[in-house]
C-alpha cells in the first residue's frame, strides 16, 4: 500500500522522474492534482498561474484534459463564492492518497487510486469542526511527451447517475447509470411536504401521539453512521446503489428491530444473515429509498415527517431528484437516503451536514448537497427534501 499526504504549499514534484522513478512520480503528480482540485473550492486558494487563471492545477496535462478541467473551473469558483461566509465556507483541503498501483507501458502510464478528501470547515462551531470528506476510487491517465508526463484523464469509479464530489463538475465516471428501484408503494402524497432552505420557520413538534412508541438512540445511530461512512460492514449486503441500504443499518444501530421477518410486503422490515460465506437477506423496504420511507412514516409510524422545522442531530433525509429512467427530474418517487450527522444551526442547510453512501460522503452540507444536484446535466434539478425525525 502506498500512502502519500502533501498539501498545496509543498514543492511541486518533477515531472521529468526517470524509468525507475516512473511510479513514484507518477502517484506523487496524481497526488498534487487531486489537492490543486481540492484547493480551489477553499478560501485558501490562490491561483497556480497567475496569466491564465483557469488553469486549475500545476501539474502538466494534455490539451484535450487541459480543455475539459478548463470548463469546470467556473463552476467549482461559483461554488466557491456561494459558501463563503456561510457555514459550509471551507478553509483548506487535505488529500490523502493510497492504495495506488501504476502501470507503465512505453509512454503511457494508469494509476488507479483511493482518494479521501478533507474539507475543513471554515466556521466550525468549536465542538464541530469535523471536515466535509469524501472517499473514492480513480483511474489516472498519463501520456509522456518530451520527457514530460501529462496527465490526459481522470476516471472516477462511480455510477454515471451519483452526485459528483465537492471539487468535480460534471466528472467522468466509469461506472453505468444505476436504474431507480422499483418501488412497490404508490407515489409521495400532497400532504407530505417536503422542507426548503428558505421556507417559514417553525417549531419543533412535540406531539408524538400519531406515531409508535420506541425508543431511539441517536447517538448509537450517528456513531455507526460517521464508523462506516467509508466503509461497508460484513454482516450486511453491499449494494451498487447503497445509500437507503445504509440507512436501515444507521435505523438498526439505533434500536430498530426486525418487523415480519421474512415477509417481504410493504409493513415488513428486516434483515439477517443465514450462515458464514452465504450472503444475507432482507426485505425492500430495507434497501428500495421509497419504500423504506414509506414502512418508516405510513406504516411503522417510526419516523415523523416534518418541513421546516429546526433540523436535528441524527435525523433521516429523503430526496426525490431523479425521473423514472434516472435522469434529474422529479417524479413523487424517493430516489437517496441521508443521515443528518452534525447540526451546527438547525435552519440553514448550509449548517446541516449529511452523511450517505454512493458516492461515499461524511459531513456534506445541505446546502451543497443541493448545488451538486442542481449541476447534474445542467439540469438546474435540486431536488425534493422530505425531513424525518426518527424519534428520542
Amino acid at each position: 500500500m502506498t500512502v502519500a499526504v502533501l498539501m498545496a504549499s509543498w514543492p511541486v514534484v518533477s515531472a521529468g522522474a526517470s524509468e525507475r522513478l516512473a511510479p513514484d512520480a507518477l502517484i506523487a503528480l496524481s497526488q498534487q492534482y487531486l489537492q490543486d482540485r481540492a484547493t480551489r473550492v477553499t478560501s485558501s486558494y490562490t491561483p497556480v498561474d497567475e496569466t491564465n487563471p483557469s488553469t486549475l492545477t500545476r501539474v502538466a496535462t494534455t490539451d484535450t484534459f487541459s480543455q475539459r478541467i478548463a470548463a469546470e473551473t467556473p463552476e467549482l469558483d461559483r461554488l466557491r463564492s456561494k459558501i463563503a461566509g456561510t457555514a459550509a465556507e471551507f478553509s483548506h483541503a487535505r488529500v490523502t492518497v493510497e492504495n495506488a498501483e501504476t502501470t507503465v507501458a512505453g509512454s503511457a502510464a494508469e494509476v488507479r487510486l483511493t482518494e479521501t478528501t478533507e474539507l475543513f470547515p471554515a466556521r466550525a462551531p468549536a465542538a464541530q469542526n469535523s471536515p466535509t470528506s469524501h472517499r473514492l476510487r480513480h483511474t489516472l491517465h498519463f501520456d509522456r511527451s518530451a520527457g514530460t508526463w501529462r496527465l490526459s484523464a481522470d476516471v472516477l469509479d462511480l455510477p454515471q447517475n451519483a452526485l459528483d464530489p465537492v471539487p468535480y463538475v460534471r466528472a467522468e465516471k466509469n461506472g453505468p447509470p444505476i436504474p431507480p428501484a422499483p418501488p412497490s408503494e404508490p407515489r409521495v402524497p400532497d400532504s407530505l411536504t417536503p422542507s426548503t432552505p428558505d421556507g417559514p420557520r417553525k417549531p419543533r413538534a412535540t406531539n408524538t401521539a400519531t406515531r409508535a412508541p420506541q425508543w431511539y438512540d441517536r447517538r448509537a445511530a450517528v456513531g455507526y453512521a460517521v464508523k462506516w461512512a467509508y466503509g461497508r460492514h460484513p454482516d450486511y449486503r453491499n449494494y451498487g446503489n447503497d445509500c437507503t441500504n445504509f440507512l436501515s443499518q444507521i435505523f438498526r444501530a439505533g434500536g430498530w428491530g426486525n418487523v415480519l421477518e421474512g415477509d417481504n410486503t410493504p409493513d415488513a422490515w428486516w434483515h439477517y444473515k443465514i450462515a458464514r460465506g452465504q450472503v444475507p437477506m432482507n426485505s425492500n423496504t430495507w434497501s428500495v429509498a421509497h419504500d423504506l420511507m414509506y414502512f418508516g412514516w405510513h406504516y411503522s409510524k417510526r419516523l415523523r415527517s416534518y418541513a421546516n422545522e429546526p433540523a436535528r442531530w441524527g435525523d433521516a433525509i429523503f430526496v426525490d431528484w431523479d425521473d423514472a429512467n434516472g435522469n434529474p427530474g422529479t417524479d413523487k418517487h424517493i430516489d437517496h437516503a441521508m443521515y443528518v450527522t452534525e447540526v451546527w444551526d438547525p435552519w440553514d442547510w448550509a449548517g446541516i451536514r449529511v452523511t450517505y453512501h454512493t458516492n461515499d460522503q461524511l459531513n456534506i452540507p445541505m446546502s451543497v448537497v443541493s448545488d451538486k444536484a442542481a449541476e447534474r446535466q445542467n439540469k438546474g434539478v435540486r431536488g425534493i427534501y422530505y425531513f424525518m425525525d426518527p424519534g428520542d
